[in-house]
């Protein structure tokens, strides 16, 4: 694997004040509960039409498999958060 354009900013990822970040503006859209799915529209017009916005998303089987990885990523031991920690500091000490 070739890591040379990796380059990791630990401190971009962390955030200081986390009470104290920017709220972005509201996006005036409207939600409405269908079937136990919270559907989106744009506006008012759309909501009585029943023409919710289109978000893609995966299908079941295309989920069901990434749960799968991400419950074996968090049950993995080489993934604790000491071991992220370890590999984050070493890839640290090839930034430029």
């Amino acid at each position: 694997m070739d890591l040379t354009g990796l380059h990791y900013d630990v401190e971009a990822l962390t955030i200081k004040e986390p009470w104290n970040i920017p709220i972005p503006q509201s996006a005036n859209y409207l939600l409405k509960m269908d079937k136990g799915i919270c559907q989106v529209y744009k506006n008012k017009e759309d909501l009585e039409k029943g023409q919710p916005i289109r978000y893609p998303f995966p299908s079941l089987h295309q989920f069901i498999d990434d749960m799968r990885v991400i419950c074996d990523m968090i049950t993995d031991v080489n993934s604790s958060s000491y071991y992220m920690y370890v590999n984050i500091c070493f890839l640290n000490n090839f930034r430029k």
